[in-house]
């Protein structure tokens, strides 16, 4: 364990130290969930991948949706016409995003916040879809958090 003088000089030196939560039960239930945890009122965010998109990208896409703090809804059993709780829609492809606009009217469609990647297999492939593809992640998160 480190005392504050050695906590102290590695905050000076630019060192983050995190210390492991206290795991009584007391405080567990006491504790608050972090500020970009999502909570039952959060907004929903729904997420649509192609069926033949490989479940390995699918599954890295939807832990850096959680690791965002955005409570995530899969996209098949989710109304966006009649869902209001839904805010945000973000669609692996092009094609995909098109056949689930088309189906929607213009005012709920104005009202979601959309964000669209490419073709799932470009995006397995390289490193510059992925970086863009967590950039408008993080900025739905910001969006949806300064609306509530």
């Amino acid at each position: 364990m480190l005392d504050d003088y050695s906590l102290r000089l590695l905050a000076e030196m630019g060192v983050e130290v995190y210390l492991p939560r206290a795991s009584s039960a007391a405080t567990i239930v006491d504790a608050a969930p972090p500020s970009g945890a999502p909570t039952a009122n959060t907004a929903g965010v729904v997420f649509v991948c192609p069926r033949d998109a490989g479940g390995r990208l699918r599954s890295h896409v939807l832990l850096a949706l959680r690791a965002a703090g955005l409570r995530v809804l899969d996209g098949e059993d989710v109304d966006l016409v009649g869902d209001r709780s839904v805010a945000a829609v973000v669609v692996l492809g092009e094609a995909c995003a098109r056949a689930l606009g088309a189906g929607l009217p213009a005012p709920r469609h104005a009202e979601l916040e959309w964000v669209i990647s490419g073709e799932p297999a470009a995006l397995a492939r390289g490193a510059a879809p992925k970086r863009a593809l967590w950039g408008e992640i993080k900025r739905l998160a910001r969006t949806l958090v300064a609306r509530r």
